[in-house]
């Protein structure tokens, strides 16, 4: 059976360094702002590199000393990350997919020698398909249903 353990941190966007001003501007080809979200990433892939995956993060408005979190109806500007973090247990059975084989898809011939047929009305069941090259013939269609009628809104 699959195992996970997982991890939950708290982590704060915040452009504090060279480094992280040089990678958001180098990266995004934008101005790093002081809590730019990018900032972030280095982190990330540094818990990616060691098998964490991140499945969840939620913006909080405020970290208090003992690691909890301010809830509140105001809107209010955060630059902190709630983050959950699974891996796979080390020595845990890694799941197998059996794979099926799959039946070859197969299309029945076509003949060419039977002539397509447009779709016709009831009343002329038995009229060929035009030719594709031939030129439209206008006066054999039948006449729009308003040609005769008045104008909308007219008598």
């Amino acid at each position: 059976m699959e195992q996970w353990e997982y991890l939950t941190c708290f982590l704060q966007a915040e452009v504090n360094s060279k480094e992280a001003r040089e990678f958001i501007e180098g990266r995004f080809k934008k101005r790093a702002k002081r809590y730019s979200p990018e900032s972030l990433i280095p982190e990330l892939n540094q818990l990616g590199a060691a098998g964490w995956e991140l499945i969840h993060m939620q913006p909080v408005q405020r970290v208090g000393k003992q690691d909890d979190v301010l809830m509140g109806g105001n809107y209010v500007w955060s630059s902190s990350y709630f983050c959950v973090f699974k891996r796979r247990l080390p020595g845990a059975a890694v799941p197998t997919v059996a794979v099926m084989p799959t039946a070859p898809i197969l299309t029945p011939p076509i003949d060419d020698s039977i002539p397509l047929r447009a779709a016709s009305s009831s009343t002329d069941a038995a009229a060929p398909a035009p030719s594709p090259t031939a030129p439209l013939d206008e006066a054999a269609l039948p006449p729009a249903p308003n040609d005769s009628a008045a104008p909308v809104g007219q008598p």
